[in-house]
């Protein structure tokens, strides 16, 4: 009787260790969310000159030579994009959007995108999933990170050897569970408490940013499960994965809406309000390549006083500036001209930060994220203009 009341004592006292972690990980992500928002916001309006210089540049007349420098530019630009995604999906706060996925062909797919890698690094592949297993309500993509993540980590683990990763799923109450695990050399006992935190990584300098199991552990969450490591030193590494069950309801087909067609909307007058001088320019002759006849201020104050002496068809304008920022500008034109918002785009490079999200929530009006694509851009104006109606300004 004591053995079995001693028993149910620690599992219970482990059970509170667990949650106690869980909940310090996700202060500890509360904490950062602001400082990693800021962060992004800074990084986003460089970035946003040097993609948009890049995309000017490769729409003119180039030598072959000079073409591909571009191309490297653009695409180590986006890639520097998704790195400072990453960085607000640690902020970021939005509920997953969600669909019925089948956890099982998930991993197979998610295995496939490093097949080749693992081959060619002597990692087998060995497999243990339930084929019965239940489909889970859950965001295939973020889930897709959280998986090649933990893959790619125990890929990592195991290099310069050969390996065995095990892949296996099974049903565990209410819950299904994923478990990746590695034959590498296993997670020290001290680094096993903070392999979540943020930034934190015992991977060489430039192969690992700390993030990657921060992210996971939030999306994780999120989906309201949990995500752990168990590991002893020299036997590798097991990470898992547990997701909550839910009833399926009655299979809905839905149709996917048709392609929207971008109205032809002719030379438009555009008012462009930026702080910073390169971010103005850029999106200037972005507009003006496409025939728009431009003007643009860098504060608040200045977009005000240019309202009241004219009007234009669309205004792009900054959220985050000194003086009279975005949220300010927003409240004195609903007080003293109204009609202006029906023409006004938010252009933000801190769409995770509370007030950016609070802002965007309460008004409805569109906005973009920086760094802003030619593509992107088109298609706002465009419906913008739409919307509007006829060629009438505000």
């Amino acid at each position: 009787m004591i053995l079995e009341e001693l028993t149910v004592y620690r599992r219970m006292a482990e059970k509170q260790r667990a949650i106690e972690a869980q909940l310090l990980q996700a202060e500890k992500l509360s904490a950062l969310g602001g400082l990693l928002s800021g962060v992004a916001h800074e990084l986003n309006n460089p970035l946003a000159v040097v993609l948009g210089r890049a995309e000017l540049l490769l729409l003119g007349e180039l030598d072959e030579r000079t073409r591909r420098a571009l191309e490297i530019v653009r695409t180590q630009g986006d890639r520097m994009k998704r790195i400072i995604q990453n960085l607000l999906a640690v902020a970021r706060k939005h509920p997953p959007e969600r669909s019925w996925v089948d956890l099982n062909a998930l991993l197979r797919e998610t295995v496939e995108l490093r097949a080749h890698q693992m081959h060619v690094n002597n990692v087998e592949v060995r497999w243990r999933l339930v084929e019965a297993l239940p489909r889970i309500f859950a965001d295939p993509h973020q889930l897709g990170q959280v998986l090649l993540n933990l893959v790619t980590n125990a890929e990592h683990a195991m290099a310069g050897r050969p390996g065995v990763l095990t892949i296996s799923t099974e049903r565990a109450g209410e819950t299904v569970r994923v478990g990746v695990a590695d034959t590498g050399p296993g997670i020290p006992p001290e680094h096993l408490p903070r392999i979540f935190d943020p930034f934190f990584t015992t991977k060489e300098v430039g192969r690992g940013t700390g993030l990657g199991l921060s992210v996971s552990h939030g999306i994780v969450a999120g989906h309201g499960g949990r995500i752990w490591a168990e590991s002893t030193p020299g036997r590798g590494a097991s990470f898992f994965v547990e997701l909550p069950l839910v009833a399926e309801g009655p299979v809905e087909t839905v149709e996917p809406p048709p392609t929207p067609v971008r109205p032809a909307i002719g030379s438009r007058d555009i008012l462009v309000v930026d702080d910073e001088v390169e971010v103005r320019d850029v999106l200037t002759e972005l507009l003006e390549m496409d025939g728009h006849r431009v003007e643009a201020v860098g504060s608040g104050e200045e977009a005000l006083a240019r309202l009241k002496q004219r009007r234009y068809d669309v205004v792009l304008s900054d959220v985050r500036m000194p003086g009279l920022d975005g949220h300010a500008l927003c409240r004195r034109l609903a007080a003293e001209q109204p009609e202006v918002l029906r023409c006004l785009i938010f252009i933000t490079g801190d769409s995770a930060g509370a007030e950016t999200e609070a802002l965007l929530e309460e008004t409805r009006l569109p906005h973009l994220a920086k760094p802003v694509t030619l593509e992107a851009l088109r298609e706002a104006v465009a419906q913008v203009c739409a919307a509007r109606g006829g060629s009438d300004r505000t």
